[in-house]
């Protein structure tokens, strides 16, 4: 069995970057069923690097329930907070096209190299390819869990391990056990299942009781239809494809309608504003009136896969957390990065959202 004082489930972005900040004095760990470091956060970061954006605005760029805590995150670690952190570490940075920073090098091994390299000097230990088959809380430190799944052995089995009253989590892999005093979920969304997102993060919040909104696919391309009611209008490059639409301008619009969806449940039309010098010329086979105008208006069939999403919509509610990413009802447990309901546009905002919540957490989470 295995003792930690901090356990982070995943190392999608929110979760090795958090790990770099923790205090170097506790003993932390990151458990993943990935058997290596390339293939989720490679993708995640984008083939070029993505970093951040150098033009954020939380109340433009974002949705969720409690986007209004925002801007209270992105001061205590925001875009340029994470363009100083990769220049004082000596990765030179670059702005390009919408605010878009990357990685000057193009290489984003050059930010995973860095990152495990600093996590490692923190004494962050990695258990990889490990299946998590069970989180269990201590009762006595969860107002909000879901006692029908509360082994009736777990209390007598906990009084018998030192120092139970500290270490309040235990999960079960398929391979070892692990005790922690805080359990850290950084698991992601449900975006890229076939990279290994399984939405185990949405499992955890309903076992403990904590308030998540409902998970969708988000900034991904939309199949469509005709309709009538206009829900979003903007201006930006757009793809064309056999099937659906794709680009910038219908990822940002994928959002939105998503958020639309979830609350009326209705038809959606949008409209697009479309910059018709990076516009594949097919599109005017489909849509002749584009020679004409610029806008094209279409209703959403149906938003594209989570095999085809970016990232997730929705998740554990801000509500539900104290300004250190802990929940309020169950002490030492904390969600940060894509599980939260807090969804960027297309741009990199939502590589920004990772860093900021991750850095917070494992600045605050010994201040108190």
């Amino acid at each position: 069995m295995q003792y930690y004082d901090i356990i982070i489930l995943g190392w999608w972005s929110a979760g090795l970057f958090a790990s770099v900040f923790l205090p170097k004095d506790k003993k932390i760990c990151i458990i993943d069923k990935a058997d290596k470091l390339w293939t989720k956060l490679l993708l995640s970061w984008g083939e070029r690097c993505n970093v951040t954006n150098n033009d954020l605005n939380p109340s433009r760029d974002y949705v969720g329930e409690n986007i209004k805590a925002l801007p209270g995150i992105f001061h205590a670690f925001g875009n340029q907070d994470m363009i100083n952190f990769l220049a004082s570490h000596g990765i030179e940075t670059i702005v390009e096209d919408r605010g878009r920073v990357l990685l000057k090098s193009g290489k984003a091994k050059q930010l995973r190299d860095l990152l495990v390299d600093l996590a490692t000097e923190n004494g962050v230990e990695f258990f990889l390819g490990q299946n998590i088959i069970k989180v269990s809380c201590h009762p006595e430190w969860n107002e909000g869990y879901n006692w029908g799944k509360l082994d009736s052995s777990l209390h007598s089995e906990w009084q018998m391990i030192w120092g139970w009253q500290e270490y309040r989590f235990k999960i079960i892999t398929d391979k070892e056990i692990f005790f922690a005093k805080n359990l850290v979920v950084a698991a992601g969304g449900k975006s890229y299942p076939q990279v290994g997102a399984t939405g185990l993060g949405y499992e955890l919040a309903e076992q403990f009781g904590v308030r998540f909104v409902a998970p969708r696919a988000a900034l991904c391309g939309m199949e469509t239809m005709e309709g009538k009611k206009i829900i979003y209008s903007a201006s930006w490059p757009l793809l064309f494809t056999h099937w659906w639409l794709s680009g910038p301008v219908v990822f940002d619009a994928s959002l939105r309608a998503a958020s639309f969806l979830a609350e009326h449940k209705k038809d959606v039309t949008i409209q697009l504003d479309l910059d018709l010098e990076h516009t594949s010329k097919k599109i005017f086979r489909f849509f002749p009136s584009l020679e004409r105008d610029t806008k094209l208006q279409f209703s959403l069939k149906q938003l594209r896969s989570w095999e085809e999403a970016k990232v997730t919509w929705g998740g554990v509610s801000l509500q539900a957390l104290d300004k250190y990413f802990q929940v309020k009802t169950v002490p030492g447990l904390y969600f940060i990065g894509e599980i939260l309901d807090i969804t960027g546009r297309s741009g990199w905002f939502n590589l920004q959202r990772a860093w900021s919540s991750a850095y917070c957490c494992a600045k605050w989470m010994y201040s108190v």
